[in-house]
């Protein structure tokens, strides 16, 4: 059974790993701090996987040589996207093999919500505690259709919503989530034995999800705080709070924290 922060404040307790190459101190500098002044007290640096390729086969080797997917065709031909997702897998097995119980995956570029202060604890008491993975950060990506399938999603307007997303930059689990995850990747319940991002993995599981109704993978929920801002702005002409956005507001993404488009791409270009 898993278990879960009573509140955010607890939520603050729990680990945070960081994926972070060793030559991108700036990078683990800024993000360090941006965590600590939202509150988090269990910050990890993790170790990304070299993106030159200097161990990516040994890397692969453990997890049994899978075969690319051609549907992201650079994937098996870059480092970089490999060993972002080496980076992925091989935190979620530490923690696996660590038994922690309750977990975040960052990556070293992450930028928050310039009102998660606000945001977030009104949030995280709301969303259901039954889930396997959470999406505190989030790129919600839909389609009309999915495999030739017709999809309909409703409730991707909620503030809490179980739709498809495109996002690594921060997703929290629970050991129990991380197992069912790790299990899915390495024995490919999709059917086509083979890898790609992390980012695509997940979306198709979530599409297998919603389409074929599957539980075997896992429970998931999205935020979109992009309906929070909106449920705020229209409670502002009653006087409730005045919402003043920077250069978040008109970010892509949905989520409470979101990549910082002013870092360049290091790992996965």
């Amino acid at each position: 059974m898993s278990v879960y922060p009573n509140t955010w404040n607890d939520y603050l307790n729990t680990p945070v790993f960081v994926i972070n190459l060793d030559k991108s101190e700036d990078r683990l500098k800024t993000s360090t701090q941006r965590l600590q002044e939202r509150g988090f007290k269990n910050i990890i640096r993790w170790k990304a996987e070299d993106p030159t390729g200097k161990n990516i086969f040994l890397n692969w080797k453990k997890y049994n040589n899978p075969i690319f997917d051609d549907i992201d065709s650079g994937f098996k031909h870059q480092f970089p996207k490999q060993s972002c997702l080496l980076s992925h897998l091989n935190c979620i097995e530490y923690a696996i093999k660590n038994n922690i119980e309750y977990f975040t995956i960052a990556e070293d570029d992450l930028l928050f919500h310039p009102y998660t202060d606000l945001f977030a604890p009104l949030v995280y008491d709301s969303t259901p505690k039954d889930y396997d993975i959470c999406y505190m950060g989030s790129n919600i990506a839909i389609a009309d259709s999915y495999n030739g399938e017709p999809v309909y999603f409703a409730n991707e307007d909620k503030i809490i919503c179980q739709v498809p997303s495109l996002c690594t930059t921060w997703i929290t689990y629970t050991l129990e989530g991380a197992k069912k995850l790790f299990y899915c990747i390495q024995h490919d319940l999709i059917g086509n034995n083979s890898v790609e991002t992390l980012d695509i993995r997940l979306w198709r599981y979530m599409y297998d999800m919603i389409v074929h109704n599957h539980k075997n993978y896992f429970n998931w929920y999205i935020w979109n705080v992009r309906s929070m801002e909106k449920l705020l702005i229209n409670q502002n002409k009653e006087g409730f709070i005045k919402l003043n956005l920077p250069e978040y507001s008109i970010m892509k993404g949905e989520g409470i924290v979101q990549q910082d488009t002013s870092f360049s791409s290091l790992i996965k270009s």
